[in-house]
């Protein structure tokens, strides 16, 4: 897992660019997945949890009780968003609306997730309850995004010849 990309995303403009640019690379064929999952499965993921975060996650994991949940949140969130979205997670079954299709393409994948940027972008706030705590706010909602799609897309190599 060593030789994963490198991917800088601050801001939802600079994961839509990021998707642009694998576009032009996946069509040139000079992307490799690393891990188990293609391109287009990695982009599906990115893009359910963007749209569950809009409308709502119909599962709740498994967690310690909410006082816990709720200082961790007050004291290491930005802890608890790392330790969270670290390769090698595995989602438990409840979880599985998460899980992509095999078969998704790279084009359909993308679509769905820049039809979800779309509604950020036209004003619809993410502020659902989170799967694990919550409410988070809209910003809160963004910084996950952007730390779990950078953990995704550090899976897709570019091949530079």
């Amino acid at each position: 897992m060593g030789n994963r990309r490198p991917v800088h995303l601050e801001t939802i403009e600079d994961l839509s660019a990021e998707i642009d640019r694998l576009t032009v690379v996946v069509s040139l064929g000079k992307v490799r997945p690393l891990g188990n999952w293609t391109a287009g499965q990695i982009i599906w993921h990115i893009a359910r949890l963007v749209e569950l975060s809009l409308d709502g996650f119909p599962f709740r994991y498994r967690r310690a009780p909410a006082w816990i949940t709720r200082l961790l949140h007050l004291i290491a969130w930005r802890w608890m968003i790392a330790h969270a979205f670290r390769p090698g997670f595995k989602n438990p079954t409840e979880a599985s609306i998460l899980e992509p299709d095999a078969a998704v393409s790279f084009d359909a994948a993308v679509v769905y997730l820049k039809d979800q940027l779309s509604r950020i972008r036209n004003g619809e706030q993410m502020t659902q309850q989170c799967s694990v705590a919550g409410p988070y706010s809209h910003e809160e909602w963004v910084y996950i995004h952007l730390r779990h799609a950078k953990l995704h897309l550090s899976f897709l190599a570019v091949d530079n010849d």
